[in-house]
């Protein structure tokens, strides 16, 4: 069975009213799925709500990434590599898409998931079971 003919298959035994609740969050469909298009925004996210109990620190973020991405053995510049792309580019648009919020801790290293995570991450873990991906 094709990917489309299971998307179709969920889409047509499933109640729009019931079963796919619409989302209050202020989040359009084209930004969610350019934060997902990002296989380190998508793991960032997977982290933060998985498994660093919804607040983290940049340091723990680029840890798991570079594990994922290298193995435990990853290098300094392999992890350095991942701390700039996060630091610079995706953890900030994390935080203006209100996706996460920065935890006044004096550095602003620390992020906390914010309440429109939740719809997104049940895109990408709907979607992860469907196509397949990074789990």
């Amino acid at each position: 069975m094709s990917v489309f003919d299971r998307l179709g298959s969920i889409v047509s035994s499933t109640s729009t009213d019931e079963s796919l609740p619409r989302s209050t969050i202020d989040l359009d469909i084209d930004t969610a799925l350019s934060l997902l298009a990002n296989e380190r925004r998508r793991l960032t996210l997977r982290f933060a709500i998985e498994d660093a109990g919804e607040e983290f620190d940049l340091v723990e973020a680029v840890r798991y990434i570079a594990t994922y991405e290298y193995g435990t053995g990853y290098t300094g510049s392999e992890r350095k590599r991942v701390y700039i792309s996060l630091y610079q580019s995706h953890l900030p648009e994390l935080v203006d898409a209100g996706i996460l919020d920065r935890v006044d801790d004096g550095e602003g290293h620390t992020f906390r998931v914010a309440e429109p995570a939740r719809p997104l991450y049940n895109v990408l873990d709907v979607t992860t079971a469907l196509l397949g991906g990074e789990e």
